[in-house]
């Protein structure tokens, strides 16, 4: 459904970081079980499982099973909406009312309410409303409060909600205002990403998404590398660093070239923030707008969306697919006391290697080995080691070194590593 908010004001385009390249990275996509209802949802994880809410529906998906159960709808049909996760508790926050006028056309209102959905009991409630109505912003994480940024209202807003307590604050807003954007966190930063023509449905617009980064320990915001290309109605979804690196990866999305012509793509996007830089990964299967993507255990899932179609948000999809970063597995480093001097590795037990810098090794053998990382702070206190096994797929390793961290980030041959200390 076209969203009746009135459009912004277009504003100044901040000057942008360069954009480094990574190098291109390959990763595995797999099939998971379809939705129940083709639409475009939005999701988030709670305790190992996907919870995908969409207007009247509500469905719980189990990576571990592989099924889905549908669950209580929320009680207040809307769509552009933010959606959190905290404590086993999901709140669902703002958005657009929608209603069915006695002579068939359809009205919208944006709103302030917001709805909690508990997992534990599969139940609603309601808790204390925005300070303004709004729609389409995000809503996101960091140490147990939501932070809810932008939209389309009247101002330039961030509220941060305590569910403890049930109260608003204020946090420095960004540096401008601004809607229907992408955004994710990282350790203790929210990441946006924002393009100026977001608003305007057009195939010869040139969009560019500028990253702003929003510092929660410092209250602040700067701006990181430019996202050259993007494509409105993109997922969003961060790896933790828990089974592969902390990363963010921007899949799919849809070009406008009319008011109901939309074009799916299935591109995937991939940044690093220790290099602030981008690269291209593996395009999703399904080319799709407005897909639903959320992280499980470092796996991305980009679940229902729209395909390309003569519809406003495309012709609803099933599918979910699921993809697995090519670094999956790979350790995300270890704790000094202090700066790196160097980095020592040996492979296979073999001849120590100091990589003092980004390096390709040719020392490994075909097949199964082991990648041993020796490391000395600056003051030369007791080293820290550490052993990975690794399965080695192409003909060359590339090996990226930080003062406290190794990372394989693959050109030629891709090593995935299983931990394993000695």
């Amino acid at each position: 459904m076209p969203t009746l908010s009135p459009t912004p004001t277009p504003v100044p385009t901040p000057t942008p970081n360069p954009a480094p390249t990574l190098p291109p990275s390959l990763g595995d996509w797999s099939t998971a079980d379809p939705i129940p209802v083709a639409d475009s949802y939005d999701a988030v994880a709670v305790n190992g499982k996907i919870y995908a809410i969409a207007g009247g529906y509500t469905f719980q998906f189990n990576p571990a099973t592989d099924t889905w159960k549908s669950k209580t709808p929320m009680p207040t049909f809307r769509i552009s909406y933010a959606i959190a996760a905290v404590n086993n508790k999901i709140y669902v926050i703002g958005g657009q009312t929608w209603s069915t006028n006695p002579d068939g056309s359809v009205s919208g209102k944006v709103t302030d309410i917001i709805e909690v959905y508990d997992v534990t009991t599969d139940t609603w409630e309601t808790k204390q409303p925005l300070s303004q109505r709004r729609n389409d912003m995000d809503a996101n994480v960091v140490d147990g409060k939501i932070h809810v940024i932008g939209g389309l209202g009247d101002g330039n807003f961030h509220e941060v909600y305590d569910p403890t307590t049930d109260t608003w604050t204020n946090s420095t807003p960004p540096p401008y205002s601004m809607s229907r954007y992408l955004s994710c966190v990282v350790d203790d930063k929210i990441y946006l990403i924002h393009d100026n023509n977001s608003h305007i449905c057009s195939p010869t617009i040139e969009r560019e998404g500028i990253l702003h980064i929003y510092d929660t320990k410092t209250d602040s915001w700067s701006v990181g590398a430019t996202i050259h290309t993007t494509y409105r109605g993109s997922g969003i979804a961060a790896t933790t660093g828990l089974h592969a690196p902390k990363r963010i990866y921007v899949m799919g999305g849809g070009i406008c070239r009319g008011f109901a012509d939309i074009e799916a793509v299935s591109s995937n996007y991939i940044y690093d923030p220790v290099s602030d830089s981008w690269g291209n990964s593996t395009d999703m299967p399904t080319a799709r707008s407005n897909p639903a993507v959320v992280a499980v255990n470092d796996k991305l899932y980009a679940i229902g969306g729209g395909l390309t179609s003569t519809s406003i948000t495309g012709t609803p999809t099933d599918v979910v697919e699921v993809y697995t970063p090519f670094d999956y597995g790979v350790s995300s480093g270890y704790a000094l006391n202090g700066a790196a001097a160097t980095i020592t590795d040996s492979i296979d037990d073999g001849e120590n290697i100091t990589i003092p810098s980004n390096v390709t090794s040719a020392n490994s053998t075909n097949g199964e080995g082991t990648l041993t990382h020796t490391t000395p702070d600056g003051a030369g206190n007791g080293a820290v080691s550490e052993t990975d096994r690794f399965t080695e797929v192409f003909p060359a390793i590339l090996l990226a070194v930080t003062a406290t961290t190794v990372t394989v980030i693959g050109i030629g041959r891709l090593v995935y590593f299983k931990k394993r200390k000695r």
